[in-house]
């Protein structure tokens, strides 16, 4: 591949796709790791803060709510529940800005699909959003234990009715099984010996960390064949140390930024590096990212886009305005992928899962439907609480071209930059050979709405 190749597939892989204004710069480039370097550079930097959009949810004291009259209350919690849809707004928002670092969003993407938690309550989403970005780029074993002391994951796990008295295995079988080792590494009494290392863990009613002490259990238990008074914290620090969590998170790593169908010793390299860096995250992205053993042609252009990233994919690159926050949360729900709502505690699907030949033929309308062509509609299915979204998709500006069509005009070869910018390496679309905006726009539109731009 040429240096442009491989930069292009990073940015589809390591974020949503090369953006119109980086093409002729992307192109000059001579070395594709140090392009790879600094943008993770910049990626870690992007997310120790939190985008202003996403700042603006405030919680109310418990004090406050509890001086409440009860019709007062539930109000607060209804609005809780009905801010979590313009979270999961904003946040779709901030992955397509211009503004957002889009390496530091895609990698906020994968642990949200990693680490899979439902949320109710707007302040504990954003919290969570913001703790994945920020612990998203530290070492896996300070990610997995904020994570586990996180408000959010433990209501969802119902981690506060763990108790020394009757110990719940639901939190510390979802943290083994799904989040650090996988099926087939632990024993059922690992579960059990866990759990009661777990107990007393719970949040408050802001999503504070506490531990009950009359709930914890202080006596001896015997995890993955060692013996002590473990904790919580011990319990996490003892996945850490058994040797199929490094193995699990490569694969996990693998799966989303390279292929559903790795090479077997492609995982076990990476879970090497992960032993020998002991989980930092950083160096395992350098790694994962500019290694060329994850360049290989089968791993080039072969993986199907999630739904966001098709969204988000497209919507970087060209003009559109949807006025209302809620419209963004419901185009969400019609693609079938809500951020911060998985369908259960397996998550979302994964590559091919995505598709079957219904959802194949609804991306396939839908993308004609946003680029605005007349012959296309789109249906789709409601549940009761969405009654007022009406029976279509309602976008009330026009979704333009332009800004996608200006930023190649002046390439020398307007229509190979076009299929730079959209497609993933080797792919391609026969379009028309025009360069005016019109027959530009007409072949952008025939680029996004064609199978290959389902594929990165």
């Amino acid at each position: 591949m040429s240096t442009l190749d491989y930069i292009r597939h990073f940015a589809l892989r390591a974020a949503f796709g090369v953006r119109p204004t980086q093409l002729e710069y992307l192109a000059s480039l001579t070395d594709w790791q140090a392009y790879v370097d600094a943008q993770l550079t910049q990626a870690a930097s992007a997310s120790r803060t939190l985008p202003d959009t996403l700042s603006s949810y405030d919680k109310v004291p418990e004090t406050r709510l509890r001086a409440m009259l009860k019709e007062q209350r539930k109000k607060f919690y209804s609005k809780y529940r009905q801010d979590v849809k313009l979270v999961i707004a904003d946040w779709f928002d901030v992955m397509w800005s211009e503004q957002s670092h889009p390496v530091a969003e895609k990698i906020a993407l994968f642990w949200h699909s990693f680490f899979v938690c439902h949320i109710d309550k707007s302040f504990l989403a954003v919290d969570y959003i913001a703790l994945l970005r920020r612990e998203g780029f530290t070492n896996f074993k300070s990610l997995l234990l904020a994570v586990a002391k996180s408000g959010a994951m433990l209501a969802y796990l119902d981690a506060g009715s763990n108790t020394k008295d009757d110990p719940n295995e639901n939190f510390a079988r979802e943290i083994m099984e799904l989040f650090s080792m996988g099926v087939g590494n632990y024993t059922e009494s690992d579960v059990r010996e866990a759990a009661r290392a777990f107990t007393g863990w719970r949040a408050d009613s802001d999503g504070d960390f506490k531990v009950r002490g009359d709930a914890v259990d202080r006596g001896t238990k015997q995890i993955f064949g060692k013996q002590s008074n473990f904790d919580g914290e011990d319990v996490i620090a003892l996945i850490c140390e058994h040797p199929a969590t490094p193995t699990y998170l490569a694969e996990r790593m693998i799966k989303y930024f390279v292929s559903t169908k790795p090479r077997p010793d492609d995982v076990a390299a990476l879970a090497t590096y992960i032993r020998k860096v002991e989980y930092d995250l950083p160096k395992i992205y350098r790694y994962l990212f500019t290694d060329e053993r994850y360049y290989k042609a089968e791993y080039v252009g072969n993986r199907i886009k999630s739904p966001v990233e098709l969204l988000v994919g497209l919507f970087q690159c060209i003009s559109v305005d949807m006025p209302e926050q809620i419209q963004k949360y419901r185009l969400l729900k019609y693609v079938g992928h809500i951020l911060l709502e998985p369908r259960d505690v397996g998550g979302w699907p994964l590559g091919r899962e995505w598709i079957n030949p219904a959802t194949l033929l609804f991306r396939l309308n839908l993308l004609k439907y946003l680029s605005g062509d007349p012959n296309y509609s789109v249906e789709f299915n409601y549940e009761a609480e969405d009654a007022d979204a009406g029976t279509s998709l309602s976008i009330d500006a026009p979704i333009r071209y332009d800004k996608l069509v200006e930023s190649i005009r002046s390439a020398t070869r307007p229509t190979e930059a076009l299929l730079q910018l959209l497609l993933a390496p080797g792919l391609e679309v026969a379009i028309k050979s025009g360069t005016d905006s019109r027959s530009l726009t007409t072949s952008a539109v025939q680029i996004v709405s064609s199978l290959e731009y389902q594929l990165s």
